[in-house]
């Protein structure tokens, strides 16, 4: 039986407007803070709910939120207290628009949106993990969006410490809920809140759960059979590559450790998807390690809501200029060069004047090695002021002019030769359809293309390239083994990176 809405309580400072939603333990009403005149969202809970139990579940809320909730895809907590008639309430950021629970069922989404999608919640999650704390309740319905469009991760309710132990977890979503969660003593993980992640985007695509069966039994028990048994079969749409449906089944294999690891990882292999499918690479965000966490409960006393600073793991733009020049520095209207000055050409007078000092000291035949001497030097200073002369010429010849050809020789190449940088980070795990290794590449330049090979294979094996900063090959006995370099679209490659798995 459905609980009845509950009545809104009188807070100081804040004027009630209308219910914005319902859920199991509270509901959340749209209030109005008379200091600022911003709208804002209040979770309140239900009068039928103040059992210890549900206190100790909100409180838990309201911590894990303060900690977490400057993160551009964590919804903002604002304030928190208790109403006059005792009920604890959370004073949030009000997210207008529909939540993805109630939009994937009934529209399309777009691959890029997504994805998008998919990397922005993953740098929340990641920031979490960082915090050790997991969601472990990631579903469309909990993916609000801000009054500017981003997606936000909301609803804390049944998250938790990482290190707290092992802990039946209660009140999860089973359609989006990973094969540990039914498990007697599995504790859960980062790899938990991958495959929420993972389970939450497929069903954006697919417009159904996971495991869900259109027209047959979708009870919670055929589902939890289903999620802990079942091959999870592939989305269906025709306009998703099959690399992205492998990355959304390596982030729902059933073992942990078959799983990907990291919501970073994960947001990784999502990125190239992206750039493979030509979309905009979307930053992953994530509280900077020198970051400390904000302060426990998380007042904002000053009511602006500010959001705290992050970086960016991938901060690359999507098409980074090929080559980048520095402009010549400019003083006064006068171009500065870093080039030596040109030697000055002496004035006619200035050499009759020399000549004519010389005939005066003119050494005599006995004074061979002396003449000899002078010689070098006025050999010296000839050199060096045709020199100047030709430098000089070199320098301020108008940039449509070509050298001499007997100059161009002598002069140095425009640019020197760059060394290809290796890709990073090269790392492998247990996948359903083979090993999946993932690397970066954190200089990229248009063009770029990988080129691997399996080793230890025994067979003499020809490279093999790609656009994408992932593959999966077939598992080796024992360990598998690729080798990656990096190609510039003008054929100059890296050195390997090798890495093996296990």
């Amino acid at each position: 039986m459905t609980n009845a809405v509950s009545t809104p309580p009188a807070i100081p400072g804040y004027e009630h407007l209308g219910l914005l939603g319902r859920g199991g333990y509270a509901d959340v009403f749209r209030y109005t803070e008379n200091a600022t005149q911003r709208s804002v969202a209040v979770k309140v809970l239900h009068e039928s709910a103040l059992t210890r139990d549900v206190r100790d579940r909100f409180e838990s809320e309201l911590r894990l939120m303060g900690r977490l909730s400057n993160h551009p895809s964590i919804v903002t907590l604002y304030n928190q207290g208790i109403a006059g008639d005792g009920r604890p309430y959370l004073v949030m950021e009000l997210c207008p628009g529909a939540n993805l629970g109630k939009r994937f069922r009934s529209e399309r989404l777009r691959v890029a949106e997504v994805l998008r999608i998919g990397v922005e919640i993953a740098g929340a999650l990641e920031t979490a993990h960082m915090s050790g704390i997991l969601h472990l309740d990631i579903k469309p319905a909990n993916i609000l969006f801000t009054e500017y469009g981003h997606p936000v991760l909301a609803d804390f309710g049944i998250a938790r410490l990482r290190d707290a132990g092992f802990q039946q977890v209660t009140g999860v979503s089973v359609p989006w809920a990973p094969p540990e969660i039914f498990a007697d003593e599995e504790a859960t993980s980062q790899a938990s809140d991958v495959w929420g992640l993972a389970a939450m985007l497929y069903s954006l695509l697919a417009g159904r759960s996971p495991f869900e069966i259109p027209g047959g039994d979708n009870s919670e028990a055929a589902l939890i059979d289903r999620i802990c048994n079942a091959t999870l079969q592939p989305t269906g749409r025709p306009d998703l590559p099959a690399s992205v449906e492998r990355v959304l089944a390596a982030g729902m294999a059933k073992s942990t450790k078959a799983r990907i690891q990291s919501a970073a990882m994960f947001a990784r292999m999502l990125q190239s998807e992206q750039v493979s499918l030509g979309y905009a690479e979307t930053p992953l965000l994530v509280r900077s390690p020198e970051e400390p966490a904000a302060p426990e409960p998380a007042h904002d006393d000053d009511g602006d809501g500010t959001r705290m600073s992050v970086r960016s793991v991938r901060p690359h733009a999507v098409s980074p200029p090929r080559r980048s020049f520095e402009a010549p520095r400019v003083t006064e209207g006068v171009r500065q060069f870093e080039s030596p000055k040109p030697v000055r050409t002496p004035d006619p007078v200035e050499l009759t004047a020399t000549r004519n000092r010389d005939q005066i000291n003119m050494p005599t035949v006995s004074d061979e090695p002396q003449r000899r001497n002078w010689i070098a030097v006025v050999a010296a200073v000839v050199v060096l002021a045709v020199g100047g002369v030709i430098g000089f010429a070199v320098w301020h010849s108008p940039a449509t002019e070509e050298a001499p050809s007997s100059l161009r020789s002598a002069l140095p190449t425009q640019e020197p030769t760059r060394v290809v940088p290796p890709v990073s980070a090269l790392t492998g795990h247990e996948g359903d359809g083979g090993i999946v290794f993932v690397w970066e590449n954190r200089n990229p330049e248009p063009g770029d293309s990988y080129r691997w090979i399996q080793t230890q294979t025994g067979r003499d094996e020809q490279p093999s390239e790609t656009s994408a900063t992932t593959v999966t090959v077939p598992a080796a006995p024992g360990r598998t083994c690729i080798a990656v370099s990096l190609v510039r679209d003008t054929g100059r490659a890296s050195a390997q990176t090798e890495a093996c798995f296990p």
